[in-house]
């Protein structure tokens, strides 16, 4: 296993949609850390990113790009 000590941080964004979607509807999926029970389209995105702007939040890469995931920012 190779840890990852790195990442790349910035708001969370359009440029993250397909990405953040995929992986909320994988917790929808495999989870119940997802409130709705059915897979969301991309779309859903929208009413995500509005909820976001009310708060911090970040989105997370790898160094080599790749989506790691989001998460609300943590306060100082």
């Amino acid at each position: 296993m190779v840890a990852i000590t790195e990442f790349v941080f910035s708001p969370v964004s359009e440029t993250e949609r397909e990405a953040v979607i995929d992986l909320f509807n994988y917790y929808i999926e495999h989870s119940y850390a997802a409130y709705p029970e059915d897979r969301v389209p991309h779309g859903f995105f929208d009413l995500f990113l509005e909820s976001c702007r009310k708060y911090p939040s970040i989105a997370a890469r790898l160094p080599d790009g790749n989506f790691a995931g989001v998460r609300p920012a943590p306060r100082p």
